[in-house]
């Protein structure tokens, strides 16, 4: 859990809520329980048509999107897909390159991607 300006949050919650104050809409897939969320479990939320309609054409032949970035967002006819990596602690999975290059492949430009590394701040002195 993180501290997003007093909320606390899971990193990919607290990415979308900093993603957000720009403006843009999102969630975040929450591959391990297979859920969109916008808020702490256990809600969560669906899509919208259009954010439904690409990730089906992305993602052909699952059910649910493995190797989906953990944040997806919408604004003004974009999109962004933010991959959340704890840093010294986490790596691109190869499900991860399939999308991307099934996402490249639907039409996305390579700048609809981050990739947002994210750490605890040693609280000693």
């Amino acid at each position: 859990m993180l501290d997003c300006h007093g909320e606390p949050l899971f990193a990919e919650l607290a990415i979308l809520r900093l993603i957000q104050t720009q403006g843009w809409q999102g969630v975040w897939a929450d591959t391990y329980r297979q859920k969109f969320r916008q808020f702490m479990p256990p809600r969560s939320c669906g899509l919208p048509e259009h954010a439904q309609a690409f990730l089906d054409r992305v993602n052909v032949r699952r059910k649910w999107p493995a190797g989906c970035p953990d944040v997806l967002a919408w604004g003004e006819g974009q999109y962004l897909f933010v991959e959340a990596k704890q840093k010294r602690k986490d790596r691109i999975r190869k499900t991860q390159l399939v999308w991307l290059e099934s996402a490249l492949n639907s039409g996305l430009p390579l700048e609809c991607f981050l990739i947002f590394e994210w750490g605890i701040l040693d609280a000693k002195p």
